[in-house]
């Protein structure tokens, strides 16, 4: 909780569970094996200093005083957010372009790069584009790729 109230630069209230040793109604004392709400309520200020707690192992009521000034003594030595406004340390970059969530890739050749060849669905889809036999789509696919390769 400390460095969560560091990191943001906020006043943190942390409020944990408390949960006395008599053993409630509804269980037994094997289905709660350990004491998981021990409780540790704290209040920290944005410096990370405890200012009330750990309240640990009883009920109780934290208070403390904060001041506004705390906070601003703390980004006058940590600015958690000012390197993001640094325009040569961090960019943003936004591009319209749609992508698919399945790109397909031609088969690859030894170097890495595509062979060139046409798929059957794509040729097939060409040919009834353009109201041509397939047969002509492909020679002219091999054809491109001849004179590419």
């Amino acid at each position: 909780m400390r460095e969560y109230a560091f990191e943001t630069q906020s006043f943190v209230a942390a409020c944990s569970a408390y949960m006395s040793s008599d053993v409630p109604e509804d269980f037994s004392e094997e289905e709660l094996g350990f004491n998981v709400a021990a409780g540790g309520s704290m209040l920290i200020n944005p410096a990370g200093i405890v200012k009330a707690g750990p309240l640990v192992g009883e009920e109780g009521l934290l208070t403390a005083d904060f001041e506004r000034d705390e906070r601003r003594a703390t980004k006058a030595y940590f600015d958690a957010m000012g390197h993001y406004t640094r325009w040569d340390a961090v960019s943003l970059d936004i591009s319209d372009e749609t992508l698919d969530p399945v790109a397909g890739r031609g088969r690859r050749g030894g170097d890495g790069r595509s062979d060139g060849r046409l798929s059957a669905a794509v040729a097939q889809e060409l040919a009834d584009e353009h109201g041509i036999p397939i047969e002509t789509v492909e020679d002219v696919a091999e054809a491109v790729s001849d004179r590419s390769g």
